[in-house]
């Protein structure tokens, strides 16, 4: 009799062994399903980023936009009474703006802030028209002397304006 109770007790704990090691297998099943996902979550985020540089890359390509964004860049440089030679759009939100030397150097510090606040609004425009950035892209607009080739502007990374010199 006592060989019964030993061996149906070994059979009990032997059970009750085998149930809790199933557990444990489940769940890394289930820890595995959830890391599946995270990474499949994962590769589809890359993808819809991929897809979103590669459409903003080729709206930067657009030629009959790019020729439109730089007629009215040229109507800016007409306006600008020669204080403005040259800008140019190199893609993904960066502009490059050639002032006149002497108008800057003889500018104060005051009137250079207020001209490349007031001018970034002019250069974004054409831009944002001409959809060749997206409503919440950044600008990145960097001013520089149009005879000596330094850059005496550029915009601060939370708004405003760096000046130079």
């Amino acid at each position: 009799m006592k060989k019964v109770m030993v061996a149906s007790g070994l059979l009990a704990v032997s059970l009750l062994v085998g149930c809790s090691e199933m557990e444990p297998e489940q769940e890394v099943q289930a820890d595995d399903k959830e890391k599946t996902e995270q990474v499949e979550k994962k590769e589809e985020g890359k993808k819809e980023e991929s897809k979103a540089k590669k459409a903003e890359e080729e709206r930067d390509k657009d030629p009959e936009k790019l020729a439109q964004v730089n007629a009215a860049f040229q109507d800016s440089i007409m306006f600008s009474s020669g204080i403005i030679h040259n800008i140019e759009y190199k893609g993904e939100g960066i502009i490059h703006v050639f002032v006149d030397e002497t108008a800057w150097a003889s500018s104060t510090k005051s009137e250079k802030e207020s001209f490349v606040l007031v001018f970034e609004k002019e250069v974004e425009e054409p831009l944002t028209y001409y959809d060749l950035r997206a409503d919440d892209e950044a600008i990145h607009t960097h001013y520089f002397s149009a005879q000596l080739g330094d850059k005496v502007a550029s915009q601060k990374m939370f708004g405003g304006f760096d000046i130079k010199r």
